[in-house]
């Protein structure tokens, strides 16, 4: 295993994401709403959200499975979110923007809803997608094919989680 991010840079960009995005609302009074994708979001997501405090976003979770070990498996929604979005800007937020197959199930979800804007946020982004990130999105790293462990993103067993840096397996 290899330290890819450790815990200070890891602030640091979560630092610098929560100034762009209070930076992209300063002049706006439009309700936001933070959704935690669950698990692998969590930790991202707390301290994303105590940096946004100034805004007072609603935050609420949805939990999706949408792979079988490291393989790839149907989008299903386990636990559903429970914010009403219409008319307010929504940023999902996750650990990691993959293939873009379940963010862009989310994002076009949240925008039936009528959501005013919906943007992704994640932790890690791979270089290589199947569907490109929204280009109002944001994320921390990038990283290749690499499988990561850590803040939040788990291994093949459901562990790792707990690790307060980013490790390549």
């Amino acid at each position: 295993m290899k330290i890819l991010f450790d815990t200070p840079i890891i602030e640091k960009r979560i630092n610098k994401i929560a100034s762009q995005i209070i930076d992209r609302h300063k002049n706006d009074q439009s309700q936001l709403v933070f959704i935690c994708v669950l698990n692998g979001g969590f930790m991202f997501y707390t301290k994303l959200v105590e940096q946004l405090q100034s805004l007072d976003p609603e935050c609420d979770f949805i939990k999706v499975k949408s792979y079988e070990g490291q393989e790839r498996s149907n989008l299903e929604i386990k636990l559903h979110s429970s914010v009403n979005v219409k008319n307010k800007h929504v940023y999902i937020v996750d650990d990691i923007y993959d293939s873009g197959v379940t963010m862009n199930s989310l994002k076009d979800y949240y925008l039936s809803q009528q959501a005013s804007s919906v943007s992704v946020i994640t932790m890690i982004k791979r270089s290589i997608n199947e569907i490109d990130m929204p280009s109002n999105s944001l994320y921390g790293f990038e990283i290749q094919d690499e499988w990561v462990v850590g803040f939040g993103l788990d291994d093949e067993s459901g562990k790792k989680r707990s690790i307060p840096y980013i490790l390549a397996i």
